[in-house]
């Protein structure tokens, strides 16, 4: 069985990890979350009651220590902003938009500004070119207009 890490924060990285605490077809190692007082509500209280609820060992991203990686057989980002420098080949990335369309920072909001009528998620494996490297799997969900960006990131938060 494969052991992982999760690299998350906000409402998405909630989401998956309630999703990836629900399979039994990866170990949990450990989680890495961040806090953001940029926004209203950032779920590291709900990450952090989560993980001790299900006894997973979890790390502020200021206190991590990155060599801790080298226990998993993979890693995964999930509304991550900061670069993750150890072992790129073990790192995936899930990332706000069906790629290649939208590479880059805030993906869903520019498909929204654009008038998409689908947005998605899309998982790669990670290399030194941001979001460009090979595509394991895309999911996507069918939006209508007038939506709001609570409401997409609830929308992909599934995904």
């Amino acid at each position: 069985m494969n052991s992982i890490a999760i690299f998350l924060m906000g409402k998405k990285g909630l989401a998956c990890l309630e999703s990836i605490l629900n399979t039994s077809s990866v170990e949990l190692k450990f989680v890495i979350y961040a806090t953001d007082k940029n926004v209203e509500k950032d779920y590291a209280d709900e990450i952090i009651a989560l993980c001790k609820k299900n006894n997973i060992s979890h790390y502020n991203r200021n206190t991590f220590d990155e060599t801790k990686l080298n226990a998993v057989s993979y890693y995964i980002a999930i509304s991550w902003r900061w670069l993750i420098k150890s072992n790129l080949e073990k790192l995936i990335v899930f990332h706000d938009s069906i790629l290649p369309r939208y590479r880059g920072f805030n993906p869903l909001v520019t498909a929204l500004i654009n008038g998409d009528s689908e947005i998605g998620v899309t998982a790669i494996f990670a290399n030194k070119e941001y979001d460009k490297g090979d595509i394991i799997g895309v999911k996507k969900v069918s939006i209508e207009y007038p939506i709001k960006i609570n409401d997409a990131i609830d929308r992909i938060s599934i995904c």
